[in-house]
C-alpha cells in the first residue's frame, strides 16, 4: 500500500530538466528509452497571471494531438496516454489459475489533464468545469466518433496551502460502455451510477466502490530503490486513502484525498528526493471479482512525463455557479438500468 501511495505522490514531484519517454516494444517485450529535451516545453507552458474563473479555465490549454486515437505528448503538457499493452490485468480464468494478460485498449481515453492551485480543497470539481469539458469534447470528437459522450474524472487532492488538484479527464462512449454485454459493462453500470458516496443510505455501495476502483502503477527510469518500492502491484487505494465518488448522468468523478493518510503525507518528502529521475504511468481498473466480470480491461491510463509545480494554474471555483448540465452526455442511467439501481 505504501508503494502505491508513493507512486501517486510522485505525480507532484517530477521536476527534472530532462524527460525520458518510455515506449513498450511488443517484439522485444521490454521498454525502449528515448531522451527528449524539455526546454521548449518549459517555455511553452505559461502559468496564469491571475486566478481563472470556471468560465475561463478552458481557454489556457492547448490542443490535443492524437495518434490512433491516443493523446500524445505535446509542447507545454506534462502528460500523455501510454501504450496500454504494457499493463497486465486479470484474465478470463484468473479465479482458477491466477493468470494475467496484457490489457486490451482502455474503455476511456485520455482527453487532457489540469494542474490547479485552489484557494481551498474542493470536491466534485467537475461541476465547476462545464466549459472546460465542453471544449475537450469538441476537440476530441473532431478525431473520434462518439455517440453519447461520458466523462470520467479523477482528481488527486494534495494538501496545502496552496492546495493543489491534479485533474485527469477521460472520455468514453456512453452507449458502448453501459449498453454492451461485456464484463466491463457489467461492473461499470453499477460503479458509474449517478449516486454520490459516501452517504448514509449507500454504505454498501461506497464500500464496494472502494474494493473495485484499482490503481496499477508503473514506475520507469527511476533509481533502483524507487523501482523496488513501487513495482507494478495493483492496489485498491480506497482501502487506505479517503475516496469520494460523485455521479451524474454525464460525468463521474473520483476524488483521492492524499492528506487522509499519515503515511501519504510522509511519502511526499520521500518522493521529492527522487523526483528528478522518475516517470510514472497510472492505470485505473474496475476489479473483476466474479467470473462474469472477467477478463478485466483498463478503464483508463495516463503517463506523467514531467510536471513543474510552479506552473499550476490558479483557479477559483467559487467565481461561477456549478454547471453540471453542460458537461455533455444524455439520458438517465437510473432509468436505463432500473434493476441495477435500487431505491
Amino acid at each position: 500500500m505504501v508503494a502505491a501511495i508513493f507512486v501517486v505522490l510522485l505525480v507532484w514531484a517530477i521536476l527534472t530538466k530532462r524527460v525520458y519517454v518510455i515506449r513498450w516494444s511488443a517484439t522485444d517485450a521490454e521498454f525502449e528509452i528515448e531522451e527528449r529535451p524539455t526546454a521548449k516545453r518549459i517555455e511553452s507552458r505559461k502559468s496564469a497571471q491571475r486566478t481563472l474563473s470556471a468560465a475561463e479555465v478552458h481557454e489556457y490549454s492547448g490542443g490535443a494531438p492524437r495518434e490512433n486515437n491516443r493523446l500524445v505528448w505535446r509542447e507545454g503538457a506534462y502528460w500523455s496516454e501510454p501504450d496500454h499493452s504494457g499493463f497486465r490485468v486479470r484474465g478470463a480464468t484468473y479465479l482458477f489459475d491466477k493468470i494475467k494478460i496484457p490489457s486490451p485498449a482502455p474503455q476511456f481515453q485520455l482527453l487532457d489533464c489540469d494542474l490547479f492551485d485552489l484557494p481551498e480543497p474542493t470536491t466534485n470539481l467537475a461541476r465547476f468545469l462545464g466549459p472546460r469539458l465542453e471544449k475537450l469534447w469538441v476537440d476530441y470528437r473532431r478525431d473520434v466518433r462518439v455517440a453519447v459522450p461520458f466523462t470520467f474524472v479523477v482528481q488527486l487532492q494534495v494538501p496545502g496551502p496552496p492546495w493543489k488538484a491534479f485533474v485527469m479527464y477521460f472520455g468514453g462512449d456512453k452507449k458502448k460502455i453501459f449498453h454492451s454485454d461485456t464484463p466491463f459493462s457489467r461492473i461499470a453500470t453499477k460503479f458509474f451510477q449517478p449516486v454520490d458516496t459516501p452517504s448514509p443510505d449507500r454504505t454498501a455501495l461506497h464500500k464496494w466502490r472502494n474494493n473495485t476502483f484499482k490503481l496499477i502503477p508503473r514506475c520507469v527510469n527511476a533509481p533502483f530503490v524507487v523501482k523496488r518500492a513501487v513495482g507494478e502491484v495493483p492496489t485498491l487505494l480506497g482501502n487506505k486513502l479517503q475516496q469520494l465518488y460523485f455521479g451524474t448522468d454525464s460525468y463521474f468523478e473520483v476524488d483521492v484525498n492524499i492528506s487522509s493518510s499519515r503515511v501519504a503525507q510522509y511519502t511526499v518528502g520521500l518522493a521529492l528526493n527522487y523526483a528528478s529521475v522518475v516517470i510514472c504511468d497510472l492505470a485505473f481498473v474496475l476489479q473483476g471479482a466474479a467470473a462474469a466480470e472477467l477478463p478485466e480491461v483498463l478503464a483508463a491510463c495516463m503517463r506523467i512525463e514531467h510536471i513543474v509545480m510552479k506552473d499550476a494554474t490558479p483557479f477559483n471555483p467559487s467565481n461561477a455557479p456549478p454547471s453540471p448540465s453542460s458537461l455533455g452526455g444524455a439520458g438517465d442511467l437510473a432509468r436505463e438500468f432500473p434493476s441495477t439501481f435500487p431505491p
